[in-house]
């Protein structure tokens, strides 16, 4: 359904903000509808400000809604600032704040200095991550889905330019240990149902309506949500697994980041020994790697690892 102009109002904001408080710096990212600055109050700002936005630079996210509205996806700017205000853990990105005035929508975000997991891979060599840190970065991906999880979250987008790191070393390279998960654009808000035997949310007790339409990156989507079936919290292992394979291979498991329609036929029509061969040719001096991934990319949602069973397995252990 079209989302009219005026919809955007129901984005909370505080009136008390506007971008004329903020000195803009440089750019960070620019998308079809979407920038990334960094921001400072200016000194004069106004004092009823939050704390947080003082003496400090934070990234402003700020978003065009006309070409949102032409594009028809204001709807989820407004579903991004609700999902990811009720947030609040450690290795998720913080909100600060949000406002908007009649030509865009502003999010007020931590400051990442380390940049991106694709940035932080592009530096390296051979394009990828050795065992070790690959674990680093999945610990705390696990942290922050399990969190979001049990708010009712997916965040259904995993891919390494929605993983930020606070912090970045003195050569300016990314500190693995001060993961952030980003971007709540895609993330679908689970219903809740009984769980009672025989209903399809059962043992989660959470799924996602069918209504639901693909806005994430399709290299790292499970099979189910490009078939607009349910979304579930297994829908995010199998992106977990798919990130894993590319930290540790430096390429895409599904498709080429040329082609959506490749890596969507490759997601939901490649055969399961072929798709083991695979893992198994990327990381065969990694056996354990090569069953966690595997374990994660299953087809089937139900048979996949979950949350749990990836924090206690051999991978992880080293």
């Amino acid at each position: 359904m079209a989302t009219s102009a005026d919809d955007a109002k129901e984005t909370p904001s505080n009136s008390a903000i506007t971008i004329h408080d903020f000195e803009l710096g440089e750019t960070l990212h620019t998308g079809p509808f979407t920038t990334v600055l960094t921001a400072r109050l200016r000194p004069s700002g106004k004092p009823s400000l939050p704390s947080d936005l003082r003496a400090t630079y934070v990234a402003l996210k700020v978003v065009d809604k006309r070409q949102s509205l032409r594009a028809q996806t204001l709807s989820r700017v407004i579903q991004e600032r609700r999902v990811h205000a009720r947030l609040n853990h450690i290795n998720v990105l913080r909100m600060l704040g949000a406002f908007h005035d009649e030509q865009c929508v502003f999010f007020l975000l931590e400051l990442c200095r380390g940049g991106t997991l694709a940035a932080a891979l592009q530096a390296r060599h051979d394009g990828r991550l050795a065992a070790h840190d690959t674990r680093q970065v999945v610990i705390q991906l696990i942290n922050a889905l399990e969190y979001i999880h049990a708010q009712g979250i997916v965040h259904c987008d995993l891919k390494p330019e929605n993983i930020l790191f606070l912090r970045a070393n003195a050569d300016g390279s990314a500190r693995l240990d001060s993961l952030r998960l980003a971007d709540f654009g895609s993330a679908v808000v689970l219903e809740v149902h009984t769980g009672e035997p025989g209903s399809e949310s059962e043992g989660s007790g959470r799924t996602a309506s069918l209504n639901y339409t693909v806005h994430s990156t399709v290299w790292c989507t499970a099979p189910e949500v490009l078939k607009h079936q349910r979304v579930t919290k297994a829908s995010d292992m199998w992106g977990l697994g798919c990130l894993i394979f590319y930290c540790l291979s430096g390429t895409l498991l599904f498709g080429s980041e040329r082609s959506a329609v490749d890596a969507q036929r490759a997601i939901v029509f490649q055969e399961p020994d072929a798709l083991r061969q695979r893992v198994l040719e990327a990381v065969q001096a990694l056996p354990d790697a090569h069953d966690l991934i595997c374990g994660l990319v299953d087809r089937v949602p139900e048979q996949r690892y979950t949350a749990a069973q990836v924090r206690a397995h051999p991978f992880l252990a080293g």
